[in-house]
């Protein structure tokens, strides 16, 4: 069973899913909520989304070059408590240009 917990209050997922009995999934609504939204801010980039998916956690994020170091952010889950987590991230690199006026 996969959650899509990109368009869902996160804390919200996060209770569903625990109570459910899925922490795998649990720590996938925490994981977007706190910690990856964290890193890809300070790194200019967005996350777009968080699927949980067994005892994997997709991470979807988008933005600008050069993309974030993901040793870096492999350290921050680690230190957030997620070290056991297999998390997989999809990075998909944008330029932006305004509209012409």
């Amino acid at each position: 069973m996969a959650i899509a917990i990109s368009l869902v209050p996160p804390l919200a997922v996060a209770g569903l899913t625990l109570r459910s009995g899925s922490l795998s999934q649990c720590l996938g609504a925490l994981l977007l909520q706190a910690v990856a939204e964290h890193w890809a801010n300070d790194a200019g980039w967005s996350v777009v989304g968080v699927v949980a998916t067994g005892d994997r956690v997709l991470v979807n994020v988008t933005g600008p070059r050069p993309s974030p170091d993901l040793a870096v952010r492999r350290r921050d889950l680690d230190d957030a408590g997620l070290a056991g987590l297999d998390v997989r991230v999809s990075l998909v690199t944008v330029s932006y240009k305004p509209l012409p006026g």
